[in-house]
């Protein structure tokens, strides 16, 4: 396979992968949405795409990775900055342009969608601690004479129910 080929691929690659990251923030932004309206069907079918979508990104990762491995650098570090300098030097400048502006782009792209990546992790830990206090307020009330005991004999605060929701 030639260089330039070789390199196109990668560019091939890349813009891949960043297309999948622009799909990655559509689907938590969607999740986000659905996290908050508390419709437990389209939140599982959300659950299902944010999973298929991560698998597809993941993989794309894997092989831009891959791909990588494969461009001698003559004893530098397998990066994209670092091909672009080959492809530099060996006179390919518009593919060395291209790759540069596709790798700029993923950057921010990704820089982005780790941002809302928390912000849906971060409502998934909030619903997930007030579920666990609901549920908790619901055992209570339903019997305040029950007694919940822990395996040392202990008289456990937290009642019945509760440990399975209890966050870790």
């Amino acid at each position: 396979m030639s260089q330039e080929r070789t390199y196109k691929e990668l560019m091939v690659g890349l813009e891949k992968l960043n297309q999948q990251i622009l799909v990655m923030h559509e689907v938590i932004d969607k999740y986000v949405e659905v996290l908050l309206d508390l419709d437990p069907n389209t939140l599982e079918s959300m659950t299902d795409t944010y999973h298929n979508e991560s698998l597809t990104y993941s993989n794309l990762q894997k092989e831009l990775i891959h791909l990588m491995k494969t461009i001698e650098l003559d004893g530098q570090d397998s990066t994209i900055k670092s091909i672009v300098r080959k492809c530099k030097n060996l006179g390919f400048e518009i593919i060395a342009n291209s790759l540069e502006e596709l790798r700029l782009a993923a950057k921010e792209n990704a820089i982005l969608m780790d941002q809302k990546h928390s912000k849906m992790i971060n409502l998934l830990l909030f619903a997930s601690s007030c579920n666990a206090d609901t549920l908790k307020d619901i055992y209570s009330l339903a019997n305040k004479d029950y007694k919940a005991y822990d395996a040392t004999g202990q008289l456990d605060m937290n009642g019945v129910g509760i440990g399975l929701n209890h966050q870790v």
